[in-house]
């Protein structure tokens, strides 16, 4: 009977280290695109028609090198990336169209140029992609985290802004922010109007440079970027 008090003790302490183990819910969930967001892949080119417009396809040449070539990231989104890393509780989940079997690959890309650790989300039907393959990816994170703002990321040179506006007007509620990477810089701006039409001005940015993006402020006293997508006013995490 002596050791009953001694076992029970034993196993409040346990419950209690196992509790200051669970993680909370992120306040903020940010959903990137690989290729062309953040990485320099290069999947559009360019080309010139008979009048003198603009317009851009898939460069199919260029991306068959890709398994082949050493991946560059796009100058600067690492470093912003960390640093909204830095702002408060928040998660990043990498999204592509990218084969399954790049898994690997992708997550030594992301260790090796400092991009903050997440999940990464690849194509498993590889080599076929279903249409608008990423909506469904999506939309099921968005519906598993009710509580949570959203920032998604994409760029210009595929359907991201048609498919990330159509989701962010869908979930207006939790979707907070939409940011395109320009790559297609002679398309006809009415493209993008269109895409994000639904949404409030405010809510989306089309971005060339990652200094473009939001960061969070260096001066004292300044409202950050973090706290307009929760209301939630904190020192730079991991510094509480």
């Amino acid at each position: 009977m002596k050791a009953l008090p001694l076992l029970i003790a034993l196993l409040a302490t346990g419950c209690a280290a196992r509790q200051t183990t669970v993680r909370t819910r992120p306040a903020v969930i940010v959903i990137s695109d690989i290729d062309d967001t953040i990485k320099d892949t290069r999947v559009v080119k360019e080309t010139t028609d008979r009048h003198g417009a603009a317009t851009y396809r898939k460069d199919y040449a260029h991306m068959a090198g890709d398994p082949f070539r050493k991946w560059q990231p796009v100058d600067g989104m690492a470093a912003r990336y960390r640093a909204w890393s830095r702002q408060g509780p928040l998660e990043f989940i990498y999204l592509s169209k990218g084969p399954w079997f790049y898994h690997p690959r992708v997550s030594r890309f992301l260790r090796t140029n400092h991009f903050p650790s997440g999940r990464v989300a690849l194509n498993p039907c590889f080599p076929i992609t279903p249409s608008e393959y990423k909506t469904g990816p999506i939309r099921r994170i968005i519906r598993a985290h009710p509580g949570s703002s959203f920032v998604l990321v994409g760029d210009s040179g595929e359907d991201d802004p048609e498919v990330l506006g159509r989701i962010a007007a869908q979930f207006p509620r939790n979707v907070r922010h939409v940011f395109i990477r320009n790559v297609t810089p002679r398309q006809p701006p009415a493209r993008l109007a269109a895409a994000f039409a639904l949404l409030p001005h405010a809510s989306w940015q089309i971005f060339t440079a990652a200094r473009q993006l939001p960061m969070f402020p260096a001066k004292t006293g300044e409202t950050s970027w973090y706290y307009h997508l929760t209301g939630v006013r904190c020192a730079p995490y991991g510094t509480q």
